[in-house]
């Protein structure tokens, strides 16, 4: 319980303590390829650039994701295991979601867990309408660092943003979604005469 009460303590001296010269880059991962209206999808935010199963490792996050929800829709948000036993705490808002996780674990555990990439967290999204919503990673409280390592130091961090692109149902889905109609009316029709 110490531990976490140090690493808390470290997260929020982040206000005031410049970060290590290591730097770290988060990424949004997205689809390649465009979803339909009504499909889902997932964005892995990823972090790399640490050092595997050595100091530094990762302590805690606090980000905040945005996306244009008019295009896609937030149905789920899943954190990894790669901090262990942790807290973990998601505030969903109209165009954004906020993510904060802070490891309960010592540093020593933590070091012997995280290679030098892996994944924080999973968002799904439904594509709502046609158009192209731009999934954009930052701090939500405007500091310059979001993360810590394992001691509650600061960490600088490079995000790398992506999007995700909805198109319309093709127009051959709906003519043959038409004809499956069409012909499952005639067939209950000949069935009732």
């Amino acid at each position: 319980m110490f531990k976490s009460v140090v690493t808390l303590a470290g997260l929020l001296s982040t206000l005031t303590l410049p970060a290590t010269a290591f730097s770290a880059t988060i990424s949004a991962l997205t689809p390649a390829q465009p979803i339909g209206v009504g499909d889902q999808t997932q964005v892995n935010l990823r972090i790399s650039g640490l050092e595997a199963f050595t100091a530094p490792s990762l302590g805690g996050f606090d980000l905040s994701v945005s996306y244009d929800d008019s295009v896609v829709s937030l149905t789920d948000v899943s954190f990894s295991t790669w901090l262990g036993t942790s807290f973990q705490n998601e505030i969903p808002a109209a165009d954004s979601v906020d993510l904060f996780e802070l490891s309960l674990e010592s540093p020593e555990f933590l070091e012997s867990l995280q290679p030098d990439a892996f994944l924080l967290a999973t968002l799904l999204f439904d594509g709502v309408a046609q158009g192209t919503s731009d999934i954009g990673i930052s701090n939500p409280l405007g500091l310059e660092y979001a993360l810590t390592d394992a001691v509650g130091q600061a960490l600088a961090v490079d995000t790398v943003d992506g999007s995700i692109t909805v198109v319309p149902l093709p127009a051959a889905a709906w003519l043959f979604g038409s004809a499956v109609i069409g012909m499952a009316g005639l067939g209950w029709r000949q069935r009732a005469g």
